[in-house]
């Protein structure tokens, strides 16, 4: 859900409140590199991203505690609001620098072990010896006097020495205190009380048991694993790693091919439907373009396109989806495959008896240059319309596009670029995308009326999707990759 708060939150909330959750994402982002650069290591004076890191934890809290904001305004949280958890986000980048990129110590690698004793929990009799495996409300209690005031001051007192403020004298407020500390001392539960029938803390039971030298997750490696077994997964490793090598980096068809599509060209545009579409003219567009040896800004206007010597161009193939494989921009060696589905009868969920229409949308590389500056100069994002071949220059793979056009800047306060349809279509080469985009509807401030919701109030036929909208957002906060691609 994270990965939709950005785009959803335009417009909901006051400029405070987005500005927060931005920080917040940036910090989710950032603490999730496999490495990172330091600008106090280097020689020059560019920022690193544990310095971008380090302004997104501080933006985050100013946001967060801010006097003016929505939450502290509507009494949802007070002034000084802290946690735990958001108490170690101010030392991610000291980690960082002592131990090394965050992901190797996230719990979602050991989340997944708690299952075993989940399982083992239910398929136990729950007897007395119950309470050495399950959390009680003891722990609890422990737990909130762990976690005291004098955390609560420590991180506030960090954030003030970042924020360059001077550090407050604590002493008069705690001497202040001092006497009714003393009073509710009393009727405070000591640790020292919380003991079980077997007459010790159970503050400490959970530290000696990890203590221990044979608690060393023997589940991993069992030891009365047979050398069939060990075979057997060794032959599977095999498997996958041949899967592994069999997948190349680039844009190819994949899938279903529509039945009876070897027509000629304007037959195939009244049998596709795409005659609105342009399709003819756009095809006859691309052909001359390849023909004439792919030179950038040179495609004829549409209507000037021939091809000497061609009577006629058939459609030889037309398919209903593409496979597109890119390394990843933090781990090159790793491969990402994406399957973008063109297919007028995809079943949602997997179910035949409720389909739609499916044309996903792509970023292409239009004539992107290697000094460009902004991330998508050069760039545009297209919907896919028709995914097909012809029988003349080496029968190229084609695509039929339906443009957005695309806000110059992103916006300040979302970092996010604001993408509009537009009537234009146009025929490039399979080769130009480099992905698949995800696009979130420009649902515009609380109360806006927009055409979906007036045809809903009409009860006549809604529409879905990108075709419900005109307006979106090009949300880069779907994963790392596109992150550090589009901003």
């Amino acid at each position: 859900m994270m990965r939709l708060f950005m785009g959803i939150s335009r417009g909901i909330g006051d400029n405070i409140l987005v500005s927060m959750i931005k920080s917040y994402l940036d910090v989710h982002r950032m603490a999730h590199y496999p490495s990172h650069s330091d600008r106090e290591l280097g020689h020059g004076g560019t920022a690193g991203t544990l310095q971008y890191l380090e302004t997104a934890v501080l933006d985050f809290f100013n946001n967060l505690q801010n006097p003016h904001g929505t939450l502290v305004r509507s009494d949802i949280i007070k002034g000084d609001f802290m946690t735990n958890k958001l108490h170690a986000m101010a030392h991610y980048s000291s980690w960082v620098r002592q131990k090394g990129s965050l992901p190797q110590f996230s719990i979602d690698r050991t989340e997944a072990l708690h299952r075993i004793y989940k399982c083992l929990w239910r398929a136990s009799n729950k007897g007395h010896e119950s309470d050495q495996t399950v959390c009680m409300n003891e722990w609890r209690t422990i737990g909130m006097l762990i976690f005291n005031e004098e955390l609560r001051q420590e991180a506030m007192k960090e954030l003030r020495v970042a924020r360059g403020l001077e550090e407050e004298d604590d002493h008069l407020e705690e001497e202040a205190l001092e006497d009714e500390s003393l009073k509710e001392e009393a009727l405070e539960p000591r640790i020292d009380d919380l003991t079980d029938a077997r007459g010790y803390d159970r503050l400490y039971e959970w530290e000696m048991l990890l203590e221990e030298d044979e608690l060393e997750f023997e589940y991993l490696s069992p030891h009365d694993e047979t050398q069939d077994e060990i075979s057997q997964r060794q032959r599977e490793l095999r498997e996958i790693e041949g899967r592994k090598r069999k997948l190349c980096l680039g844009v190819r068809f994949t899938g279903a091919r529509v039945k009876g599509s070897v027509q000629e060209l304007e037959h195939a545009a009244e049998k596709l439907g795409l005659v609105e579409k342009d399709f003819v003219q756009q095809t006859l567009r691309a052909l001359s373009w390849i023909k004439n040896g792919r030179i950038a800004g040179g495609k004829n206007r549409r209507g000037d396109s021939v091809l000497p010597g061609v009577e006629k161009i058939l459609v030889t193939k037309v398919f209903e989806s593409l496979e597109c494989v890119y390394a990843k921009v933090l781990e090159p060696n790793v491969l990402v495959k994406e399957i973008h589905r063109c297919t007028g009868t995809f079943a949602i969920g997997g179910k035949k008896s409720w389909t739609e229409g499916r044309h996903d949308t792509v970023l292409i590389n239009y004539d992107r240059s290697n000094t460009a500056t902004l991330t998508m100069e050069g760039r545009r994002v297209g919907r896919l319309w028709c995914l097909f071949t012809v029988d003349v220059l080496d029968s190229p793979s084609l695509a039929l596009v339906q443009w957005f056009e695309c806000r110059k800047d992103p916006e300040r306060l979302t970092n996010m670029y604001l993408v509009t349809k537009s009537d234009k279509y146009e025929v490039i080469e399979l080769s130009t995308i480099e992905r698949g985009v995800h696009l979130i509807p420009d649902y515009g401030p609380i109360g806006t009326t927009t055409p979906w919701i007036e045809m809903q109030k009409q009860g006549t036929k809604v529409p879905h999707g990108l075709d419900a909208y005109n307006e979106f957002v090009i949300n880069n906060y779907l994963d790392l990759d596109i992150y550090n691609t589009i901003f």
